[in-house]
């Protein structure tokens, strides 16, 4: 009879150890989770920040220079 009541005991214990290795388990997994999510976030605002700022090159490019300008931008890689 004494096996028995250990037995149940230890069985206890080993649901109670189970179940907070679980526990940890999914905070950890939820952890990771938040942080894949914040990196994708911070890649998304860097490529949006690019994306504006090549919209804003490409409109300059339809800019003309001055007719000052002709002079000095002869031979280089400015297309007047």
């Amino acid at each position: 009879m004494s096996t028995v009541v250990t037995k149940k005991k230890s069985d206890r214990k080993d649901k109670v150890v189970l179940n907070i290795q679980r526990t940890l388990c999914y905070i950890v997994l939820i952890l990771l989770a938040i942080l894949c999510l914040f990196s994708f976030y911070v890649f998304g605002r860097i490529l949006w920040m690019i994306y504006r700022k090549l919209r804003k090159i490409i409109e300059l490019r339809d800019w003309q220079p001055p007719a000052v300008c002709d002079n000095i931008c002869v031979g280089t890689f400015i297309n007047v």
